[in-house]
């Protein structure tokens, strides 16, 4: 139905220039964004499992139908890249998402993600053959055989290919045709996109990238042919989602930092990286690695004094804490910039220690709680009705937390989770569920009268007022310790509702803040003795 076609072609072209990220998948919290618009941090949700495997089946269908190596080029880009990077390779787990920057939340559950990531390695084996005009294609550069039925003018002629290779670590293939007879007949070989130069057996071919090329000879029962291409590294440009920001690229892999079980350093690229010449690990059992000249930017330095390091990037399906856009040289201010940010929220945030333990009991104590500092300073609440404040104290058992919420309809039910409240507590950094679900949180329910509750050694209170409701929270150190090793920020979540028409309750003004993605609560543990 070339109707159906032509509109599949459309939304192809679509995906394929405006809304795909360059490793080969697409989505931001589960739908298509604005064109260009690609973040990759934990906390945007990108490239669901579904949809890596999803956009490798519609390649797959479409270069059936028509073909073209780009399908194949866009089936490369996905495998090497999100497909691969979506799995633990120590134990076989999936990403629901993948991101581009930040821990990969590798997991065992089921679900929809979970369950289309092994579809998409199983896809592996017939995404790498195929038949192009009856005769053996070459799609996917790997370690491999295939067998084929070629049809020639005297005959079928059966026809095994086996490819040896260590790519993409080096461009080098050797592929065996072994023919059941001598005969005649076409090879294709996909050309990728990227490559600059190609050749067969040391013959500098005409092929062009991102096309097939064609070898055909008389071919004896036992043949064998080499392919050469080069691997070029390149820098492609972050914006408009990462402004003075570029990934790197080597022949099909995108390239990362990796933080393994820690932080990525705060670097800016030096201008003396030679893009043609980064060396890599040599070794057939090394993992492969690069190293890369970069300046290390901290807040006592500037870019043009800052000390000369060198980075290690690893293949971004290999890192497990990656970073891929990276800071272009003369960019230092940008994240100078984040981090001035990231200061004036600990601002707003600033605790003092307190002498006199405050009695939890849902009425912050004047005593501590000397301050109302309007939530709003941290995040737009989006509820003009609800007014928010909050105070921070500290002593060397507990980190006390009194909050003042303005609410002038205010629901209590007797279906808890139709009640409004605040929680409070920790959150890992990007979290975006309900605060609930985070390892370490302190809940507050409204209640027809003051009630004191404890849960993990934390104690909060929660008591009505006239005009809406106040609430305490007692949170041990020991615990906060406990998930600040983790990495974690410390976060709000407000549980407002609101009646809506029929008595039908709305649950849409359910909102939650964190502090700021870089106020990592461990700077509040610096406070204790």
């Amino acid at each position: 139905d070339k109707t159906l076609l032509n509109v599949s072609l459309a939304a192809w072209k679509d995906i394929s220039e405006k809304r795909l990220y360059l490793t080969g998948s697409a989505s931001s919290k589960e739908h298509f964004q604005e064109a260009q618009v690609l973040p990759g941090e934990v906390k945007h949700h990108i490239a669901e499992t579904c949809v890596t495997v999803n956009w490798l089946e519609f390649n797959r269908e479409l270069l059936e139908l028509l073909g073209e190596a780009r399908f194949g080029d866009e089936i490369e880009k996905t495998v090497m890249n999100h497909l691969l990077a979506a799995q633990d390779k120590h134990n076989g787990n999936f990403c629901y998402y993948t991101p581009l920057n930040g821990r990969k939340p590798y997991g065992p559950g089921i679900n929809c993600c979970v369950s289309s990531g092994p579809r998409g390695i199983s896809m592996l084996p017939e995404l790498a053959w195929g038949q192009l005009e009856g005769a053996p294609a070459v799609m996917l550069y790997t370690e491999g055989k295939a067998a084929f039925t070629v049809g020639t003018p005297n005959g079928p002629v059966k026809v095994s290919l086996q490819a040896s290779t260590d790519f993409p670590r080096t461009g080098n293939i050797r592929v065996k045709l072994v023919a059941s007879q001598p005969a005649t007949f076409p090879v294709y070989l996909r050309v990728p996109a990227w490559t600059t130069k190609f050749s067969v057996s040391g013959e500098t071919s005409l092929a062009t990238p991102g096309s097939f090329y064609r070898i055909e000879r008389q071919w004896r029962k036992n043949n064998a042919f080499t392919i050469t291409m080069d691997l070029p590294v390149r820098f492609v440009e972050g914006a408009p989602s990462y402004v003075g920001r570029v990934a790197i690229v080597r022949g099909p892999q995108v390239l990362a930092m990796d933080a393994g079980s820690g932080k990525n350093p705060p670097v800016a690229l030096r201008q003396s990286v030679v893009v043609s010449r980064l060396p890599h690990q040599r070794s057939p059992k090394a993992a492969l690695a690069f190293q890369v000249p970069a300046r290390v930017l901290t807040d006592a330095t500037d870019e043009d004094n800052a000390p000369n390091t060198e980075i290690t990037l690893v293949p971004f399906a290999d890192a497990r804490v990656p970073q891929v856009w990276l800071l272009k040289p003369g960019f230092g201010a940008e994240l100078a910039a984040a981090k001035a940010a990231a200061q004036l929220a600990r601002a707003h945030l600033a605790v003092r220690r307190t002498k006199v333990a405050p009695h939890i009991d849902g009425d912050p104590d004047g005593n501590v709680f000397t301050r109302r500092l309007p939530l709003s300073k941290l995040v737009g609440t989006g509820r003009p009705r609800t007014k928010t404040e909050f105070d921070v104290a500290w002593d060397p058992q507990n980190l006390y937390v009194g909050v003042w919420v303005t609410d002038p309809t205010p629901q209590v039910r007797s279906d808890s989770n139709a009640t409004d409240g605040v929680l409070v507590g920790l959150a890992p950094r990007d979290f975006e569920d309900a605060l609930t679900n985070a390892p370490g949180f302190a809940e507050a329910r409204l209640q027809p009268t003051a009630k004191v509750t404890m849960r993990g050694g934390v104690k909060t209170a929660i008591t009505p007022t006239k005009d809406g409701y106040t609430a305490e929270f007692a949170i041990p150190w020991a615990r906060l310790e406990r998930q600040a090793a983790a990495g974690t920020s410390f976060a709000f979540e407000l549980r407002n509702h609101d009646q809506g028409r029929a008595g039908v309750e709305d649950d849409g003004d359910w909102q939650w803040a964190t502090t700021d993605a870089d106020a990592d609560i461990s700077g509040l543990l610096d406070l204790v003795p």
